[in-house]
């Protein structure tokens, strides 16, 4: 896998803190991410669950900060001889995919249902280019998501009207996975 779409701790991080998810059941995911899905997750954490824990745990606490704390631990973490969370260049389609991915493993939903002109102007744009497209396969394609219409027709994005309803799914043949749904019973 492209190391584009690997899951950062950053991602996870950010994931748990929108989705309220319960410490019991955050802590479940990064036990099932690490061990089912490991080759999903940037190479530096694949080898150590305790050092991929506390990255999560880090970037957890990083978020949630005030700006005015931020420099406070920055200079903690500095003097501990820790390294900080790398903030690396943001991608809106790859973050979001990241998230759409993480929502349908994790958090109970089965898909997520809407409009292709509604997913455009996430991105800030109005009309589909032949670049954007691209951009928007290759993430999909790349996290083994899959747009469908109604009645669970797969569909290419690029081809469908702008104002048509699609639904995001996890792709059908990919081996079954863990969901919230499962590590609560």
């Amino acid at each position: 896998m492209n190391e584009q779409y690997c899951f950062t701790p950053d991602d996870i991080a950010l994931f748990l803190l929108l989705s309220e998810m319960p410490l019991r059941d955050g802590n479940e995911m990064l036990d099932d991410l690490f061990h089912a899905h490991n080759m999903e997750l940037i190479p530096a954490y694949r080898q150590s669950f305790r050092l991929f824990r506390e990255a999560v745990r880090v970037s957890s606490a990083m978020i949630t900060l005030e700006d005015h704390d931020y420099a406070e631990a920055e200079l903690i973490i500095h003097e501990l001889n820790l390294s900080m969370p790398e903030w690396g260049e943001y991608d809106d389609f790859t973050s979001y995919f990241k998230f759409t991915r993480l929502s349908l493993l994790y958090s109970g939903i089965e898909y997520r249902r809407l409009k292709l002109r509604t997913l455009l102007k996430v991105f800030g744009y109005r009309r589909r280019s032949e670049q954007l497209m691209q951009k928007i396969h290759a993430a999909m394609d790349t996290l083994q998501l899959q747009a469908y219409l109604k009645g669970h027709v797969p569909c290419d994005l690029s081809e469908i009207q702008i104002d048509q309803m699609v639904m995001i799914r996890l792709k059908a043949d990919q081996p079954e996975y863990t969901n919230r749904n499962q590590l609560m019973e």
